[in-house]
This record gives structure tokens, C-alpha cells and sequence, in this order.
């Protein structure tokens, strides 16, 4: 591998890229609960996503400039990027990009790890929204339907179903994949 006089250790790298999807994903779970819908909060998620963006992209540009990046990996980068871009032209969805960018910087990234760190983070912040909710800091919607027969709490989130997403299909997924691999 050719040098151009930058090099940063690997783990250095693999720890931003962590530490960037942690905040981000923190940022976009938060922002899905009540802490979302605060004055106060308002701030906070874009400068958040503002710092994680900065992290992924200093990560990319290094990964660059290291050429971390093949002949083949750099064409498949083009041809994918081409193809987010387009869908989040024609769906006016600029998280595809958002994405392309993440799963761009994970090229040199153990999946194993960060599915783990997918993980805890999405356990810890799910929790503390619902610790949030419990400890009096966000509103519990409660809802019920018709007759009264069925109750619904939010749980701190902005739709009862928010949390249920989070922990049944991601949290739970994510956890029969590493178990799956452990195995």
C-alpha cells in the first residue's frame, strides 16, 4: 500500500466510525420520543448529526487518503452512491444518502462489531427514554380504544409504536444475528 504520509491506526478509525453511528443513532432514537418534540432539544439533534456527519466524513477523507480504497470498491462506491442518489432524488429522502455515506465509511469496520454497538446503543437509549418517561421527564401517551377493551402507553415516544419498533425488530434482530454467529 502506497503511503501519503498521513496514516492513522486502524482501531482509531474503527473507534470514530463507532462513536459517530453511536451519536447519530442516539440522536435519531431520541429525536423519534418526546425528547423530539421539546423547545429546548431543538438544537441538540442537529448539532449532534452535525458532529457524527463530521466524524464519517473525516473518516472517509482519511480512508482516502490512505487508499484505503480499491479499484473495485472505489467503482462500486459510484455505481451505489449513483443509485441512492437517484432513489433519494425521486423519494425526496435525503436519509438514503445519509446511509450511502455510513455504509461508505464501514468498508474497513468489523460488521460483527458494529452490529454489537448497534446494540448497546439502541438498548441504552431506549431505555432512557423510557427511564425519561417513568422518571417524569417526558409525557406517557396513554391511548385507548373503543370501549376501553385496549390501553396503549408511548413509553416516551411519540407513537406507541416507536418503541415497540425499536426494541422487537432491531434490538431483537440484531441479537439473534450475533447470537446466530456466536452459535
Amino acid at each position: 500500500m502506497i503511503m501519503t504520509g498521513i496514516y492513522i491506526d486502524k482501531e482509531k478509525k474503527k473507534w470514530m466510525f463507532l462513536f459517530a453511528y453511536g451519536i447519530y443513532l442516539v440522536s435519531v432514537i431520541l429525536f423519534a420520543s418526546k425528547y423530539g418534540e421539546m423547545d429546548s432539544m431543538k438544537i441538540f439533534f442537529p448539532v449532534v448529526r452535525f458532529i457524527a456527519y463530521g466524524l464519517i466524513c473525516a473518516k472517509i477523507i482519511l480512508d482516502f487518503l490512505e487508499k484505503g480504497y480499491s479499484k473495485k470498491e472505489l467503482a462500486l462506491i459510484v455505481i451505489v452512491g449513483t443509485l441512492f442518489l437517484v432513489s433519494a432524488y425521486v423519494t425526496k429522502d435525503k436519509n438514503l444518502l445519509i446511509y450511502w455515506v455510513f455504509i461508505v465509511a464501514a468498508h474497513d469496520v468489523d460488521f460483527q462489531d458494529i452490529i454489537k454497538w448497534s446494540l448497546w446503543v439502541h438498548l441504552g437509549a431506549v431505555l432512557f427514554v423510557i427511564g425519561s418517561c417513568y422518571g417524569g421527564i417526558l409525557e406517557n401517551r396513554i391511548y385507548v380504544q373503543e370501549g376501553g377493551k385496549r390501553v396503549r402507553d408511548s413509553l416516551g415516544f411519540q407513537y406507541t409504536t416507536e418503541g415497540s419498533n425499536l426494541f422487537f425488530y432491531m434490538m431483537w434482530f440484531l441479537y439473534l444475528y450475533l447470537l446466530n454467529n456466536m452459535v
